[in-house]
């Protein structure tokens, strides 16, 4: 992982998503003599730690920035009969 390894001694990456399906490749000094750390995320365990209230003013922050900083463009629209099309635009062009 390059950016662990341009990160400062005693930094910690948080890994939250695997969408390329690649293994995660880490230089193991970075860990060892450098006191980096890598950790995983994932949401729905991170979720089961917070109280309903705290849930519900989340989701409503989440669906205000969905409009604005975590907004997204969408590239293509296909139909059903055009699925398999879809799939490999998709797979061309993915972003991971």
């Amino acid at each position: 992982m390059q950016v662990l390894h341009a990160m400062p001694r005693g930094s910690t990456l948080q890994v939250y998503g695997g969408l390329s399906g690649k293994p995660s490749m880490t230089r193991v000094d970075d860990l060892i003599f450098h006191g980096k750390t890598l950790t995983g995320f994932w949401l729905t365990e991170y979720m089961k730690t917070k109280s309903i209230f705290g849930l519900m003013s989340w989701s409503s922050t989440l669906a205000d920035l969905l409009n604005t900083d975590l907004s997204t463009t969408i590239s293509k629209e296909v139909s059903l009969d055009n699925v398999v099309e879809g799939i490999i635009f998709y797979v061309n062009n993915m972003s991971a």
